[in-house]
């Protein structure tokens, strides 16, 4: 049994349809569910920027001890 070139031309566009129909739903899905991400993408940033100011803190109390406790370098 032999399949058309139209047929298979059919089948192909048969399941483009279904990906634009899916890519659509994500879409929906997506602007839905927008207040939400915002969120989540908030909660995230204000997250790194803790964790990221908390390692320059720390960075910069330990080189300002070193610094302090350090003995001073004796010329020869």
């Amino acid at each position: 049994m032999e399949i058309s070139q139209s047929t298979t031309i059919d089948i192909m566009m048969h399941k483009i349809q279904i990906k634009k129909s899916l890519i659509f739903q994500v879409y929906a899905a997506l602007i839905k569910n927008f207040d939400k991400l915002k969120l989540i993408n908030h909660l995230i940033m204000t997250v790194t920027l803790i964790f990221f100011h908390s390692l320059y803190s720390t960075a910069f109390i330990c080189s300002t001890l070193i610094a302090i406790l350090k003995p001073p370098c004796q010329l020869i």
